[in-house]
């Protein structure tokens, strides 16, 4: 549920869930939470075709649904769509709430834009727009998250 409930909160598509995913599980069971064989979703390439301003209003559930055969079916059960509801809102409220977005790309933007201009000075040169760049990346991710839930929020009523 969280994977799934993630992938589609950020509006993941093209690629996913056709292809581009990838599982992951310890080889050796152990005392941590996380070592007892299980395969387990791992997140990742969440930037190539997901949270952008631009796609805060796609339907990923539904393309979810049509593409990948093992969710349609899960989709088919009355409480796991219930379970995915709760889940997907809880993350939008917790996960992904405007005062936790909002200071998080305070903090991104405080700690990396000096890295960032100092890497593109080194390999772009003094002069050069990247800063607005990644401004401009940075507020389409912002907008992204802070509107995404509303358009979710849509999809249950």
């Amino acid at each position: 549920l969280d994977y799934y409930a993630t992938q589609i909160f950020i509006a993941r598509s093209s690629d996913w869930p056709v292809k581009n995913y990838a599982l992951w599980r310890t080889i050796h069971e152990g005392d941590s939470d996380y070592a007892d064989g299980k395969w387990r979703w791992m997140l990742f390439d969440s930037d190539s075709q997901a949270l952008k301003a631009s796609l805060v209003n796609d339907d990923t559930l539904n393309y979810v649904i049509d593409y990948d055969k093992m969710f349609a079916s899960l989709w088919a059960n009355e409480t796991f769509r219930n379970d995915f509801k709760d889940r997907i809102l809880d993350i939008a409220d917790n996960n992904f709430s405007k005062a936790k977005v909002d200071k998080m790309f305070e903090s991104l933007e405080i700690e990396m834009t000096p890295r960032m201009s100092k890497s593109w000075a080194r390999f772009y040169g003094k002069d050069n727009n990247k800063l607005e760049y990644f401004q401009g990346k940075l507020d389409s991710y912002h907008e992204f998250l802070i509107n995404r839930k509303s358009v979710i929020e849509g999809w249950f009523e």
